[in-house]
């Protein structure tokens, strides 16, 4: 054979067994890499469930299928496991961040937390009430959103000792006072503030602390002249034809006012707590007023008064009978002994404007000429205790509570009373109760 030709076969051969070649390796190439991608399918599929969870996505949730035994159906059931528990615990802090933020917006109590720099990392809806700090507080300083000077000394006192809890009373740019505690928080190096506002605390402290010298007072000055007489009395002035009676018409008259402020003053208990039992029904205006004048009739024809009352019969209110009587006995007392003699009450009473329930309304007005009241006391005049002219309303024998069982009396009849000045000179105390239909 010509070696030309076994040159051609043997080149021929050549190329075969290359692209033969060729054509195996792309084939072992392909084969390669379907086992390859067949094999990290469940390895692929773990990245990116993991990816999802420490992404905080919902989808997290999703489990890994397990289709063989071998270490990778093992590392997906350890990876199943571990989303099982995370949900677990997710939901566990989910719940008690529900909890705590309940309880933290139902707190009457203010509280705040604040970080180590001092800016506020939490605060309830009370204490964005109480301090004003509008919808954005956190991250701000509390020194800025607070210009308290004691409440930055409370938050230095905690910070140079942790171990202790700080407690201070504080007084609040618009009047409120507040008890604030601050204990601080090991974990982060904050602080907690609660603040317990005890305005209404410190008002009734001082209502009991007025009420129990007033009292004290009232009854000091009976007391002291019964006791003054009694010993005189006793010292040898009982058998004297005229000091004797004098004495003892002292002690009389002191035991009386002694009698009227423990009456006054268990009525007025009863009142507060509610235990005073009221019967609404329909009542005629012009009989308790006539009851009421009847009751004062000696008192007023010893001061040569002229009490008048031109009422018509056909007025009539919802209103407890006894109490009313009382309201209005009350108000002509007053405006008889402090009207000068040969002078002049009068009662009126009248249909008044409708309120806005369409309920309408009865006035009914004691007036009288005497010297008036000025208006800085008329918002108080109707306190316990608070009188005009100290001097002149214990000469007269008064106890200092017949305006406040007024007040109480109407506001539990569903009414209104007030005080203006009379254009004639004076004053007029005005009773306004619901009309009878």
């Amino acid at each position: 054979m010509p070696l030309s030709e076994v040159d051609s076969v043997a080149a021929r051969l050549r190329l075969v067994l290359f692209i033969a070649g060729l054509l195996g390796l792309a084939l072992a190439i392909g084969i390669s890499g379907i086992a390859s991608h067949l094999a990290l399918r469940p390895l692929r599929s773990l990245v990116r469930n993991a990816r999802l969870v420490t992404s905080g996505a919902e989808s997290s949730t999703k489990r890994l299928p397990v289709s063989s035994n071998d270490e990778l159906g093992r590392l997906a059931g350890s990876f199943n496991e571990l989303v099982d528990e995370l949900d677990q615990t997710l939901s566990s802090l989910a719940g008690e961040r529900d909890r705590l933020e309940t309880i933290l917006g139902g707190m009457t109590e203010t509280l705040l937390a604040l970080g180590p720099d001092d800016r506020v990392t939490h605060v309830n809806q009370a204490a964005r009430d109480l301090l004003t700090l509008g919808e954005a507080p956190i991250g701000q300083l509390l020194v800025e959103l607070v210009r308290v000077p004691a409440l930055g000394e409370l938050i230095e006192r905690v910070h140079r000792e942790p171990s202790n809890v700080a407690e201070s009373e504080l007084a609040l740019p618009h009047g409120r006072q507040v008890l604030a505690r601050a204990a601080s928080i090991k974990s982060t190096g904050g602080i907690i503030l609660v603040m317990l506002d005890i305005s209404e605390i410190r008002r009734l402290e001082k209502v009991r602390r007025d009420f129990v010298a007033n009292v004290s007072h009232e009854l000091r000055t009976p007391v002291s002249v019964i006791q003054a007489n009694a010993e005189t009395l006793l010292d040898g002035a009982l058998t004297h034809p005229t000091r004797g009676p004098e004495f003892l018409t002292a002690i009389l008259r002191n035991a009386q006012r002694l009698a009227r402020l423990v009456s006054d003053l268990l009525d007025l208990s009863r009142i507060e707590s509610g235990h005073f039992s009221l019967e609404m029904q329909p009542t005629g205006v012009a009989s308790a007023v006539q009851r009421a004048v009847e009751s004062i009739r000696g008192l007023a024809a010893r001061k040569r008064l002229t009490v008048e009352s031109e009422i018509s019969a056909e007025l009539r209110v919802i209103a407890d009978s006894s109490a009313l009587d009382q309201v209005l006995t009350n108000l002509i007392v007053n405006a008889v002994k402090y009207t000068p003699e040969d002078g002049h009450v009068e009662i009126r009473a009248g249909r008044g404007p409708s309120v806005e329930s369409g309920a309408a309304l009865i006035h009914i007005d004691v007036c009288d000429d005497g010297a008036g009241i000025e208006p800085r006391h008329r918002l108080r005049i109707f306190e316990r205790f608070y009188r005009v002219d100290p001097g002149r309303s214990r000469e007269m024998g008064g106890t200092g509570l017949g305006l406040s069982i007024v007040k109480h009396l109407v506001s539990a009849m569903h009414g209104e009373v007030g005080v203006t000045d009379n254009p004639t000179g004076g004053s007029v105390f005005r009773v306004t109760l619901p009309a009878a239909s």
